[in-house]
């Protein structure tokens, strides 16, 4: 009698552990790969490294992008203090495009009469 069944596509057993173990390492490697990278960030950035680690975690991964790109870096603030000892004025914080550049095109003055 013939089977009418799905046909047996299934793979040995070792093959199957060693297949998901490789799977298994590669995804730990590249995730810590991450953590180092996202550590390593946070420690330039002036904050704390340990911060790295949040990235993580699923919601606050995307929250520390935000904070990173919107909030003022503890580097920033050094780097205002570092130039307020060597004499150079303080920078007013820009929000925007800032001032419109001078047009670089003047008309010619008026001929003399």
């Amino acid at each position: 009698m013939q089977s009418y069944g799905p046909p047996n596509f299934a793979f040995p057993l070792g093959v199957s552990i060693v297949v998901i173990l490789f799977v298994a390492v590669i995804v730990l490697a590249l995730t810590a790969l991450m953590v180092v990278a996202w550590c390593m960030i946070f420690k330039r950035a002036g904050y704390s490294w340990a911060l790295g680690l949040l990235s993580i975690v699923p919601i606050a991964n995307v929250i520390i992008v935000l904070v990173l790109a919107f909030s003022r870096w503890p580097v920033q603030d050094q780097l205002d203090q570092y130039k307020i000892i060597a004499g150079a004025p303080r920078p007013a914080p820009q929000y925007g495009p800032g001032p419109a550049a001078a047009p670089r095109y003047q008309a010619p003055p008026p001929p003399p009469s």
